[in-house]
């Protein structure tokens, strides 16, 4: 006859398996860490965005018939035009200073100082 096990047995193998399944669910919390947090940033800034562009996008739903998709593309193409007007004047005032410059320098009418004793 196999002798039965007691409750204080059965509590502590309860309790090791509860323990052991805790710690390795906290070194997958770990990793997942590791591995989420250089894009930590970007996911909170698009949960802002998310959240606040939520009721423009409802609003425009509206009017466009409730299709979500028309007016999720809508809002994008207004944000990349939104971010390609600065890009561009960006881009165009480089290009211009990056010409002047080098007609400066084609010139010779550049004159640096020599630096200080």
């Amino acid at each position: 006859m196999l002798p039965t096990p007691t409750a204080e047995k059965l509590l502590s193998h309860g309790l090791l398996d509860v323990l052991i399944r805790a710690g390795l669910i906290a070194v997958l919390v770990m990793f997942c860490f590791q591995i989420f947090h250089p894009f930590l940033n970007l996911m909170v800034w698009s949960l802002i965005l998310a959240v606040t562009l939520y009721p423009l996008h409802l609003k425009i739903r509206g009017k466009l018939g409730n299709n979500e998709g028309r007016s999720a593309t809508l809002i994008a193409l207004i944000a990349i035009g939104v971010l390609m007007v600065p890009i561009y004047l960006l881009g165009t005032s480089l290009a211009e200073s990056v010409e002047n410059a080098l007609t400066m320098v084609r010139s010779g009418n550049v004159h640096i100082r020599p630096p200080a004793e």
